[in-house]
């Protein structure tokens, strides 16, 4: 009903989700909650089976994809069992797939890069080698700081942006990536007394969960003000590079691995996922100058 409201060209003018995509759920396999799904996970992969076929007989020109996999998809074995059972499901009934989208909320690049080979294999394992991935909720999360046991919270901060960015950057070059979008949360005044603040934060800059501003710590791309983060500066430059010729950084991997023939290491390289580098992207514009955006994820 949802999707035929709006391909009401009647309605608006003009189909809204004409060669679109739809994502069927969200998070289903979140482990230890019923907050996106409350019954067993044999319901779902049924739920999902008959949604998705009824979608591509009503409206063929749609590309339906999902389930929003949480981040345990990938990263635990319950969380990987629970993958595998349900694209077993699916191809045992014949259900066609036009995309697998998954979460990642992590500043490590090896576990993303980790994660997108696990899907890739497991598509292939079960005939949906040739489906495209979409990344459709990514940020970091907390990250260990300087002092035993404590917790940072990079978002909003120089290190947060060049994290990101770092990651984003490599992640352009995934081949069955087809999109990627960034979890931007809410900066500024939240639910009061809601448990549901992004990301959970205790004690500084905020005072409890549940309080009345992130003090700049969401996963926004804007400060409360209304100014852009570090990663959110990085975005606005990212957009100028869109139409340009993309230029083919040095080979293997548009990674610097050695500044002045020495190989950082430090903390940074560390929660990079354990690689020193550099990310970087090139274009050239009409003009033929080229343009770069760097994000440098050392010393942070």
């Amino acid at each position: 009903r949802i999707v035929g409201r709006y391909s009401d060209s009647e309605r608006w003018g003009k189909n809204a989700l004409a060669d679109g995509w739809v994502e069927i759920w969200n998070e289903p396999n979140m482990p230890g909650s019923t907050m996106y799904w409350d019954a067993e996970p044999e319901k779902f992969y049924q739920f999902f089976t008959t949604t998705a076929k009824a979608l591509n007989s009503d409206f063929p020109e749609l590309k339906v994809g999902g389930p929003g996999s949480h981040a345990a998809g990938c990263t635990t074995p319950e969380g990987r069992e629970w993958v595998d059972d349900f694209l077993g499901h699916l191809n045992t009934n014949d259900v066609p797939l036009d995309f697998f989208s998954w979460h990642a909320y992590t500043a490590n690049i090896d576990e993303l890069r980790g994660c997108y080979l696990f899907y890739s294999k497991l598509l292939d394992r079960h005939g949906y080698g040739d489906v495209p991935q979409i990344v459709t909720e990514y940020n970091l999360d907390a990250i260990p700081c300087a002092g035993a046991g404590k917790i940072c919270h990079p978002h909003g901060k120089l290190a947060g942006g060049a994290l990101l960015t770092t990651a984003w950057i490599e992640m352009q070059s995934w081949p069955d990536l087809e999109g990627l979008f960034v979890y931007r949360g809410a900066d500024g005044p939240f639910i009061p007394n809601s448990k549901f603040t992004m990301p959970p934060v205790e004690g500084g800059p905020c005072p409890g969960v549940g309080c009345d501003s992130l003090g700049g710590s969401g996963f926004g791309l804007l400060y409360g003000d209304g100014t852009r983060k570090p990663q959110g500066a990085a975005f606005s430059l990212f957009s100028t590079l869109e139409g340009m010729e993309l230029v083919d950084l040095a080979e293997p991997t548009p990674f610097v691995a050695e500044i002045d023939g020495e190989v950082p290491n430090n903390a940074g390289a560390e929660l990079a996922g354990g690689l020193p580098m550099l990310a970087a992207l090139a274009g050239r514009d009409q003009s033929g100058k080229v343009r770069l955006l760097v994000a440098n994820p050392q010393d942070v």
